[in-house]
């Protein structure tokens, strides 16, 4: 019987969490632990703070923090929207884009605001993931997903910017396709498939 393979999603918010585990459910030996399940093991979950001046920097501050807590190989993720007009942003600043504390509802209507006078609605999501603790050297994977913002909310599905994100080759907001169980590979799932397999190229995944 092939050992499982644990690793730790340094990430507490439960849809990206599901996400990353309908990408898991495709290997036979990987098993995805969120650091909730650890707390009476190692103790409150630390706060670790986002200082990177990229999402690769974030992304390491991230996994490699969990991992010093939990001593379990550990992945996180730093991601945002890029909107062209807007010189890129909110970009890695994409969670409190209205300020703190970090509100998705105000976020989405300053970014509305923000685009209120221009035709260029083109934007990407990225997502960036590190894997520390496993392999002598953090291992960095990243990924998007083009698409417009919309002119106004659609779908209740997903979370943060879904409902004004308008993927390439779809009629509907990611919000939207996903309160209909329609399939859509999301910035996340691409990552998280392109990190699990590059594990698989290295033959700790199955």
């Amino acid at each position: 019987m092939t050992a499982k393979l644990e690793l730790l999603f340094a990430s507490s918010n439960k849809g990206k969490f599901a996400e990353v585990l309908e990408i898991a459910s495709q290997f036979t030996n990987l098993k995805i632990t969120s650091p909730n399940e650890l707390i009476l093991k190692c103790g409150a979950v630390p706060e670790i703070d986002e200082i990177g001046v990229t999402y690769e920097e974030n992304a390491l501050l991230k996994a490699r923090g969990v991992f010093t807590w939990s001593k379990t190989p550990s992945f996180a993720d730093d991601a945002g929207l890029e909107v062209e007009a807007l010189n890129y942003a909110p970009g890695l600043y994409s969670a409190r884009y209205a300020g703190e504390p970090s509100d998705p509802t105000r976020n989405r209507e300053k970014l509305l605001l923000e685009l209120k006078n221009t035709t260029d609605r083109n934007a990407a999501f990225v997502s960036v993931l590190c894997l520390f603790g496993l392999t002598p050297e953090p291992i960095f994977v990243k990924a998007k997903v083009e698409g417009t913002i919309i002119l106004k909310e659609e779908g209740c599905g997903g979370f943060g910017y879904d409902p004004l994100f308008k993927p390439n080759g779809h009629n509907e907001t990611l919000a939207t396709l996903k309160e209909k169980n329609i399939p859509v590979d999301t910035h996340r799932t691409k990552s998280v498939r392109m990190l699990f397999e590059e594990l698989q190229s290295k033959g700790l995944l199955k």
